[in-house]
């Protein structure tokens, strides 16, 4: 039961998206909190949480604190480019690389049982 995320470049940092759909862990301040950190899990300017198959009004941004926040330009940019990636059925990096600012995917984050499992993670 491992937890899959994509990684996304943005104007201002490193992004981590979570598709709702397609994983079953949840995702709480304490999950944000642990990827987050740049010590000891991925490191990023938090994690956009939403459904691939929703729209990008309707996905959230947690800080790398785990609060959730409003999402910017910058972090809508990245959820934008993620919905066009899964509608594009793309698995991997984005076809947006370099297209005027625009963010891309530079690939998967796959989270296993055992960083779960040792983090006290929740599974939905």
């Amino acid at each position: 039961m491992d937890a899959v995320l994509m990684k996304y470049i943005g104007r201002n940092g490193e992004y981590l998206v979570f598709d709702t759909s397609k994983n079953t862990l949840q995702m709480d301040e304490h999950a944000v909190r642990t990827i987050c950190s740049r010590n000891f899990g991925i490191g990023s300017m938090g994690v956009i949480a939403g459904d691939g198959l929703g729209i990008a009004d309707n996905m959230k941004w947690f800080d790398p604190s785990g609060r959730l926040i409003e999402m910017d330009e910058d972090a809508s940019g990245v959820a934008r480019s993620f919905l066009e990636d899964v509608k594009q059925k793309r698995s991997n990096w984005s076809t947006s690389s370099g297209d005027a600012g625009m963010p891309y995917q530079t690939g998967k984050i796959f989270l296993t049982e055992r960083f779960i499992d040792t983090n006290r993670l929740k599974i939905a």
